[in-house]
């Protein structure tokens, strides 16, 4: 009987302990960003999101760029507007489906962009700054075919 007990309990632990089954996966990215990893200061800066899986994916706000600056060890977020104060312009697109092996290119001029007080024409200010060299980043936020939604990143030097 004991012999018996032992064989259930071996068995029982070899199938839980099974290396193939708990084996991490490779993890996955429909969305691959490309730029350049060092960039000089006042270059424009040109994205390529290339969409790598083999489902289509949904990019959200693919014309508003959200770029970051590593600031004492912390990411902040860049003030970017698509166009100037008060200014009419044509609203960008809230999503770009994105078929497989398709891309969309992305540019910025390095500079952000703000809105300041309003002029006597009750008309605001658009401040403009050019950024300064250190560490950036480009997010991404999208949709996969199975509807989850998630976002890429990508690093780069500005110097």
């Amino acid at each position: 009987m004991g012999k018996k007990i032992f064989k259930i309990v071996a068995l029982i632990i070899l199938i839980a302990c099974n290396p193939s089954r708990h084996a991490s996966k490779p993890i996955s990215t429909e969305i691959k960003i490309h730029v350049n990893d060092s960039i000089k200061l006042g270059d424009p800066v040109l994205f390529e999101l290339e969409n790598i899986s083999s489902n289509p994916i949904t990019v959200f706000n693919p014309e508003r760029l959200r770029i970051e600056k590593l600031t004492d060890q912390k990411w902040q977020k860049l003030k970017i507007l698509e166009c100037l104060c008060d200014a009419p312009c044509q609203p960008s697109a809230d999503f770009a489906k994105l078929e497989s092996g398709r891309n969309i290119k992305l540019r910025w001029d390095q500079k952000e962009k703000w809105c300041g007080s309003r002029t006597n024409k009750q008309i605001r200010e658009t401040i403009i700054s050019p950024v300064e060299k250190g560490k950036y980043r480009i997010i991404v936020n999208y949709k996969k075919a199975s509807g989850e939604e998630t976002s890429s990143s990508k690093e780069f030097i500005i110097n």
